[in-house]
């Protein structure tokens, strides 16, 4: 693959699109290596997108190796005695875990004996919303290039970039409920429920057709991403 490598341990594919779980190493980890979900399509291995990542600040080295234990839960090892553990709401998540699932819609979920959901990387967004994932309120959109998003207290979805040290507002909408021209990946809080919604199409296929995400960029712009088996399309929000 042109210029990154991964280590697949989970994948959901069609031809040439596909969601892939496992480490991924590229030019922004240093030759070092983080647990993610990768969006692969436009009829290559170079169009990609990280839509869900570990913590950037532990990076694993290649002879990294997953484990899943009734104790730890689930954890990445390497050489260097490193090691990282799933996190939920900013606490490390030492659970038993039996076992882990990709889903069709890009979802990685671990799920415990009775097959009970304990942790699911869509309630753990980093920089990434996949069509039918919500943002909880509460919870942001991080790039680790000094940009985040998130959710102001009047259900507004906001995007913030710091500069010399301050956060800046500078891009802030609330979508129209009652337009007739929803289409694609648009947001909105749910005040009832505290999340937001995606109002655009997304229905379950049989068949993994293509994948379409919102992410937050280095310059804190939210940016649409589509991935056919042959195209790629790539639009400012």
């Amino acid at each position: 693959m042109d210029g990154w490598k991964m280590t697949v341990m989970l994948s959901v594919k069609n031809r040439s699109l596909g969601f892939y779980f496992g480490l991924y190493g590229c030019e922004m980890t240093n030759d070092g290596y983080l647990l993610a979900v990768v969006a692969v399509g436009g009829g290559g291995n170079t169009s990609h997108t990280v839509v869900w990542s570990s913590d950037r600040n532990t990076i694993m080295d290649e002879n990294s190796y997953a484990l899943l234990s009734s104790d730890s839960g689930f954890v990445l090892v390497d050489d260097k005695v490193n090691n990282w553990a799933l996190h939920q709401e900013n606490e490390y998540l030492y659970v038993s875990v039996a076992g882990v699932n990709l889903t069709e819609e890009g979802n990685v979920v671990l799920f415990g004996n009775e097959g009970e959901i304990l942790w699911q990387s869509f309630h753990n967004p980093i920089d990434t919303l996949l069509v039918g994932q919500r943002l909880f309120n509460g919870h942001n959109l991080m790039n680790y290039e000094a940009s985040f998003a998130g959710l102001t207290k009047d259900g507004n979805f906001s995007v913030f970039i710091n500069t010399t040290n301050r956060s800046l507002i500078y891009y802030q909408t609330q979508p129209d409920l009652n337009s007739r021209n929803l289409s694609g990946l648009v947001y909105a809080m749910d005040l009832k429920n505290g999340f937001v919604i995606n109002l655009g199409k997304s229905d379950k296929s049989s068949t993994l057709e293509f994948i379409e995400s919102a992410k937050l960029d280095s310059d804190g712009r939210l940016k649409r991403y589509r991935y056919e088996n042959s195209r790629e399309e790539i639009t400012l929000i």
